[in-house]
């Protein structure tokens, strides 16, 4: 009942330090075990296998996710592409990892290459870099330059700040009889030259993540592993996993990944596959 309410609390209404690493939650879950652990004891020699392999089971279960209360750890490893770095950061503390890791790559994953169109007039007009085409009132366009990720320096300059599409946009010549005008879009953003024309738009498809992946290389006491990490598929090393967890758009040579270890993980898991047992010889 103690630890019911806790977990209700912690649920509902906690907003500071989680209950789960606490002395007393982990008072009350020894307890939990101790009692449960003893019940059964006493019915050992006449317990039906099923009802040893259920309550095995569950103590296997409550062993293993208060082990990971409180020995549970989380933190974030922010790298750059050809450093190595051991420093995980929290919130509050920054802990230096048994191994090193160093960046070799980031990459941004699309599921194809995204198309360009301009929007004007109701209409769609895709765009090609060099292209050009006639909107239905007589004004011309043409395709100056395509970009994946601008950047406009201090003199106007402008560059490819990366090979992602973080920022798209597309330089456009916008020519009316004998009047001709640059026109520089930004994807989702409407046109600040559409004077007494529809306005135009543009819009980049497919342009949205489709996951992200860094190569690292791990090393500890001479040993070296190498390891492509991404959202679906960490890497371990160690007793860790490491996990893909974020990246920095204005550096797109960083990455950050999510360092992991739960040592109540495999106990849980043996706990659920008894408990599956015992139940499934229940049915039988």
């Amino acid at each position: 009942f103690l630890i019911s309410a806790a977990l209700a609390w912690e649920t509902a209404f906690n907003r500071g330090v989680p209950v789960y690493g606490r002395w007393w939650f982990m008072t009350l879950g020894a307890a939990l075990l101790l009692n449960t652990a003893a019940c059964q004891a006493l019915r050992f020699a006449s317990c039906p296998r099923r009802s040893l392999l259920l309550h095995a089971g569950v103590l296997l279960v409550i062993g293993g996710g208060f082990a990971s209360g409180a020995r549970k750890f989380s933190a974030e490893l922010p790298l750059t592409a050809g450093h190595r770095s051991d420093e995980a950061r929290t919130d509050r503390a920054v802990y230096r990892l048994p191994f090193s890791v160093k960046l070799i790559s980031f990459r941004v994953l699309y599921d194809g290459e995204p198309s360009y169109g301009l929007a004007a007039g109701g209409r769609s007009y895709p765009l090609t870099a060099g292209g050009s085409f006639s909107l239905p009132d007589g004004t011309g366009v043409k395709v100056l330059a395509l970009f994946r990720d601008l950047g406009i320096g201090p003199d106007g300059s402008r560059e490819e700040k990366s090979p992602y599409y973080f920022n798209p946009a597309a330089e456009l010549e916008i020519s009316s009889g004998t009047r001709r005008e640059k026109a520089l879009l930004f994807s989702g953003m409407a046109s600040p030259h559409g004077r007494g024309r529809p306005d135009l738009l543009l819009r980049v498809e497919g342009a949205a993540p489709a996951g992200y992946e860094s190569e690292v290389e791990l090393e500890a006491e001479g040993e070296k592993k190498r390891a492509t990490v991404s959202v679906n598929s960490p890497a371990s090393f160690y007793g860790y996993k490491l996990y893909q967890h974020g990246y920095d758009p204005a550096d797109p040579a960083s990455t950050t990944l999510l360092v992991k270890r739960d040592p109540g993980v495999p106990a849980v898991y043996a706990g659920f596959a008894l408990i599956s047992a015992g139940l499934i010889l229940w049915i039988l």
